[in-house]
């Protein structure tokens, strides 16, 4: 499967989209960050969000997904940290893809009245769901409440944070139970793992005072 022809096709889908069109930036200095494949078996599917960064220097500068192929840099350095709590190596076990392959002229959060994500998503999920089939079995690790609230089904609980065992006074040491959602519950029919992005990964004392036995619980479904 060429992923990067058809992302293409489906950018051209959106330019003609009366929500979402003004929103794609397209050009020649732009081109679609590929998805980055690990060299072993795959173990781990890690879905991001999209790769919009706000300078759009910086944007002609990303040619993998979430910047995986560098050897810095704050998401990466992320990325390969989780991979290795999950007893996995990213560049051996890991497939890293985004569920909007292309750049908005603007980072979607600071888009008021729109939301590109989920305007976006059912143009991009039919691709995701083919990457998806390449890896019979493996489960998928979400980055983001964005790309998880685009994935689930009708019905399901839509916050990440309830998955880590959220609750409102989890500041005095109480908390729920832990969870993934299984196949049956979302639009890609495997496992989802839904944990947040990395800068609400970094800040919010909850998801700190959890990362380690979340992460812990996580192990039992790669």
């Amino acid at each position: 499967m060429d992923v990067l022809k058809s992302a293409q096709a489906v950018i051209s889908e959106l330019l003609d989209d009366s929500e979402v069109g003004s929103y794609i930036e397209t050009g020649p200095d732009i081109g679609i960050p590929s998805p980055v494949r690990g060299a072993d078996r795959i173990r781990l599917m890690i879905v991001g969000q999209d790769p919009t960064v706000g300078i759009r220097k910086r944007r002609r500068e990303i040619k993998s997904v979430l910047d995986a192929r560098t050897r810095e840099g704050p998401l990466r350095t992320h990325l390969s940290r989780l991979c290795s709590d999950l007893g996995l190596v990213m560049e051996e076990n890991a497939y890293v893809t985004n569920l909007v392959k292309g750049f908005f002229t603007v980072p979607p959060a600071l888009v008021k009245g729109v939301n590109l994500i989920a305007l976006s998503a059912p143009h991009w999920i039919p691709l995701l769901k083919e990457e998806v089939a390449e890896f019979p079995g493996v489960s998928v690790l979400t980055l983001g409440q964005p790309t998880f609230d685009a994935l689930i089904n009708p019905g399901v609980n839509p916050q990440v944070r309830d998955y880590w065992g959220y609750v409102p006074d989890w500041e005095k040491g109480r908390h729920g139970d832990f969870h993934v959602v299984e196949p049956e519950d979302n639009v890609l029919g495997r496992v989802l793992i839904p944990f947040p992005h990395i800068n609400t990964a970094r800040k919010h004392r909850f998801y700190l005072s959890r990362w380690k036995k979340y992460v812990a619980f996580a192990k039992e479904w790669v």
